[in-house]
């Protein structure tokens, strides 16, 4: 089996162990450490460790069939409610199911996952909302002929993880950022998929196409 993710490490953005923790320290898509094992494992993990340094995400969607060949980490990200932690604040989130709207209902979106801590673009640490779920509100009706018998549109679902971000986060601090997902229709739902987000720091965001200024 894989090796397994250092769950301390993943809520906190600290371990006592460190660089010496037997389990894997992962910030974004990369790995920061070289965990050991007893001895009969080490040889192996060290020969892993030197090529897998991004985490699958074709194994995050169940489509890897590479087995343990596989050049990516086979990361198991069960918990779509963990915040970000400041290692990954100018990094790739990767959430692998978003949220999902029932199409012809009104009850409001939902979201399950939040950024906790980031930098303002004065270098300045301000600490979110506690809560894990956001309400979205007023979500646009489709605009786009392929979406409109969905009643939503792919802008309308970008416009929600807009909102989201600037509701779960202190609004006296600035930040920057860029999504892209992958929409999947079942049974009258929509689900919004493989969602990244990239915090962008200050300069990229300025030498960015999103740039206003």
């Amino acid at each position: 089996g894989g090796q397994q993710i250092c769950d301390k490490f993943q809520r906190s953005g600290e371990c006592r162990f460190g660089d010496k923790c037997r389990y894997l320290h992962v910030a974004g898509n990369r790995i920061l450490n070289n965990p050991g094992g007893n001895n009969n494992q080490r040889k192996n993990n060290n020969n892993n460790n030197n090529q897998k340094k991004e985490v699958c995400r074709n194994y995050l969607n169940g489509k890897c069939f590479k087995g343990d060949s596989c050049h990516r980490i086979h990361q198991n990200n069960n918990n779509n409610n963990q915040p970000l932690t400041e290692l990954e604040q100018y990094g790739e989130k990767f959430v692998k199911l978003f949220f999902e709207s029932l199409c012809g209902n009104r009850e409001l979106l939902t979201v399950a996952v939040h950024a906790n801590t980031h930098l303002s673009v004065n270098g300045n640490k301000h600490k979110g909302i506690e809560s894990v779920m956001a309400a979205l509100r007023d979500i646009p009706l489709c605009r786009n002929p392929r979406f409109q018998q969905n009643g939503i549109s792919s802008q309308a679902l970008g416009n929600a993880i807009l909102i989201l971000s600037s509701g779960e986060i202190e609004s006296n601090a600035t930040y920057f950022f860029t999504t892209s997902f992958v929409i999947r229709i079942e049974n009258g739902s929509i689900f919004v998929e493989n969602a990244i987000l990239r915090f962008l720091t200050p300069d990229e965001f300025r030498r960015s196409a999103f740039a206003q200024f």
